[in-house]
């Protein structure tokens, strides 16, 4: 029986009410990479913790052949006052894996950070910090594992650790939640969208583009294509639809373009803000 995570309704607030997700459902089958993307707040990492266990929730989560779960906590998660070296070797000694201390040094040169094994976990830069909790994410074999937004805060080798953490998730079941929309796709081809604690939608970046079920998505994807629409008028003015989203024309434009196709580019970087769309002049288009 194959691997899978079956999640349906999944509803949380934390401590005081905030709310942490709201009626998320989603299914992962199999080994690769199950990407979610959303800003900070969207209630990414929530959905990754009550899969984890850590938080009581309502709705289910079934999880079919898991039983092994690595979850990548914070920086916080480290022992300051300990070297990196001995934070790499406490979970594999607590496990009484074999030749712990040659696995935990691979997983250090393997990131390029060999030379920091010494080093007390506090006198590392918040990069180093990050990358030593991605390299201590793999240095065991587990069932699933859960990556929380693991390189939000690497930003000097940030695409070459990239590129080394997606070697090291191949022919593995991840969870990789992100707040950056290139990293998603750099890792899965498809990626699924949440945002205001709500599991939006899954597809391709082309799939995503064609038909967004939201403004978010279409937000997330700002730099990811051009978007190819029809002008249309009524009499609230100029406006494009894209999947049944209506976006305003604000700036003066000739008849001449009603009834004809128009590229519609995604470009700015918060939501319900302004976006563009170039037709030989760029004019601004605002959503209602």
């Amino acid at each position: 029986m194959a691997k899978s995570v079956v999640v349906e309704d999944l509803y949380m607030r934390y401590f005081g009410g905030y709310l942490g997700v709201d009626m998320a459902t989603f299914s992962i089958n199999g080994d690769g990479v199950f990407a979610i993307y959303g800003k900070a707040q969207s209630g990414k990492s929530t959905v990754l913790r009550c899969i984890a266990g850590l938080e009581k929730y309502q709705g289910k989560i079934e999880l079919s052949e898991i039983k092994d779960i690595v979850y990548s906590f914070d920086t916080k998660s480290l022992k300051m006052y300990s070297t990196v070296l001995e934070n790499l070797l406490i979970p594999l000694k607590l496990r009484g894996v074999e030749n712990a201390e040659d696995i935990a040094l691979s997983r250090l040169k393997k990131y390029g950070i060999e030379d920091l094994k010494d080093k007390k976990v506090r006198e590392l830069s918040l990069d180093e910090k990050s990358i030593v909790v991605i390299a201590r994410c793999f240095e065991r074999d587990a069932d699933l594992y859960l990556l929380d937004d693991v390189l939000k805060n690497i930003d000097d080798r940030h695409d070459e650790i990239l590129n080394i953490l997606k070697d090291d998730v191949k022919g593995k079941m991840v969870v990789f939640a992100t707040s950056n929309i290139d990293d998603a796709f750099s890792v899965s081809d498809t990626v699924s969208i949440m945002a205001y604690k709500k599991y939006i939608q899954r597809g391709t970046k082309e799939e995503l583009l064609k038909c967004p079920k939201s403004r978010e998505t279409l937000m997330a994807l700002k730099n990811s294509g051009v978007i190819n629409t029809e002008l249309k008028n009524d009499d609230k003015g100029y406006y494009v639809e894209v999947s049944n989203l209506r976006f305003d024309v604000n700036e003066p434009i000739s008849n001449i373009y009603v009834g004809k196709e128009i590229s519609l580019s995604i470009v700015n970087d918060e939501i319900y803000k302004d976006v563009y769309f170039d037709k030989s002049t760029d004019y601004v288009i605002s959503k209602r």
